[in-house]
């Protein structure tokens, strides 16, 4: 009997502290770390040996934000274009982030890499939707390398870095 009123109460503990942090209300402002993992597809035009330009569509989930922050939790969407030249590329796109509460955070983003290596990417918020409505800030966050594709058509990728917002 008093076991089970011990792991009762210990229960009920813990699904407080998870229903605080579920629950925990968004901060206008803050930082904290920032990571992704994606799947996404693409279509390339090669030109030449050395020459390549692609567009693809990303979808994903930021697996790990502060708790309070406008991305816990989110999903995303993004549309973007790549273009190469003898390994080396620059990329720029969309983001569209969907928070749990179906709020939106909107941000422009580019990214700077070598086929097969490492690549810096820099997003800036340009506005959002809700709760979301004008924030700013951004991300400065690195690819992990080496993934191999799911599949002949779906491409996988990781990104960590960290972040900051701000909302009026």
């Amino acid at each position: 009997m008093r076991r089970t009123i011990v792991a009762s109460l210990l229960t009920f503990a813990l699904l407080g502290a998870f229903g605080l942090v579920a629950n925990a209300e968004m901060a206008k402002e803050g930082e904290g770390i920032y990571k992704t993992a994606m799947s996404w597809t693409m279509k390339a035009i090669p030109m030449g040996k050395e020459r390549l330009h692609a567009t693809f569509e990303v979808t994903g989930v930021v697996v790990e934000a502060p708790a309070n922050s406008p991305l816990y939790n989110a999903t995303f969407y993004a549309l973007g274009s790549v273009h190469a030249i003898k390994g080396a590329y620059e990329e720029s796109g969309f983001i569209r982030w969907t928070r749990p509460d179906g709020d939106q955070v909107f941000a422009t983003y580019n990214v700077a890499g070598k086929m097969g290596g490492e690549r810096k990417i820099s997003q800036a918020f340009v506005g959002g939707t809700g709760k979301c409505n004008g924030i700013t800030g951004g991300t400065e966050m690195t690819g992990v390398r080496g993934l191999r594709p799911a599949t002949k058509e779906i491409h996988m990728s990781v990104s960590v870095g960290k972040y900051h917002w701000k909302i009026p």
